[in-house]
């Protein structure tokens, strides 16, 4: 056998494999391709964007607290049902502020009955009344 040639494929000559690959230069062209792609595409959308009339959507959203024997645990302090009402009403007056067209809807369940607490508003002094009565 002489030194040129090998048993196996593998005992051969490798030559340059590496060769073939892509030095750092090309990969850095690839990504600052890929980034300007994306720039374009995101101030494209952009430019779409604001040409397009802004319109609110108006959105009903129904409440339903529960009033159930176990609201009156002490788990929370004082008692859930009171903190619910603490949540509850910052979460109507940021809603109606992120949402100024929308509607809410209280409702109250207990003993499998429900009840309207207050009908669809959009003034969230209205439903945070109904929720202190």
């Amino acid at each position: 056998m002489e030194n040129n040639e090998a048993a196996y494929i593998w005992e051969g000559d490798i030559g340059k494999a590496w060769e073939g690959l892509m030095d750092d230069k090309g990969i850095s062209a690839m990504i600052k391709d890929e980034t300007m792609r994306k720039v374009e595409r995101k101030n494209y959308m952009d430019k779409m964007n604001s040409s397009s009339e802004t319109r609110s959507m108006i959105r009903y959203l129904s409440i339903i607290i529960d009033l159930s024997p176990s609201m009156k645990n002490t788990d929370m302090k004082p008692t859930r049902l009171a903190v619910t009402k603490v949540h509850l009403k910052k979460f109507i007056e940021d809603f109606f502020d992120q949402n100024p067209l929308s509607l809410i809807s209280l409702q109250s369940t207990n003993d499998c009955k429900s009840m309207m607490i207050s009908d669809f508003f959009n003034s969230p002094n209205e439903h945070i009344e109904k929720l202190t009565d």
